[in-house]
């Protein structure tokens, strides 16, 4: 990632920039726990500010199923899961 993007990121995360979709106020029924509560949700694909956004403001993310965005077409061959992938 390069410094652009990673200040993006950052100034995402603590709401400085706008996220790639966030809507605020929203009714989120947690079905696991049976609640229901308010907060601002984060709508995103594959990308890293989904985890920056988690951690530092506590709500929750909505990640919609599209293509992962491929960086290096050899990544496969390297032995290591994208963490995009395994968190």
């Amino acid at each position: 990632m390069d410094k652009k993007s990673l200040k993006h990121v950052i100034d995402v995360a603590m709401g400085k920039e706008a996220a790639d979709l966030c809507l605020k106020n929203c009714k989120v029924i947690d079905v696991f726990n049976k609640e229901v509560f308010e907060s601002d949700i984060l709508i995103t694909d594959w990308s890293g500010i989904a985890f920056e956004y988690a951690f530092t403001t506590l709500h929750p993310v909505l990640f919609i199923n599209t293509p992962m965005k491929i960086m290096n077409p050899d990544w496969q061959k390297i032995d290591l899961e994208p963490v995009n992938i395994t968190m």
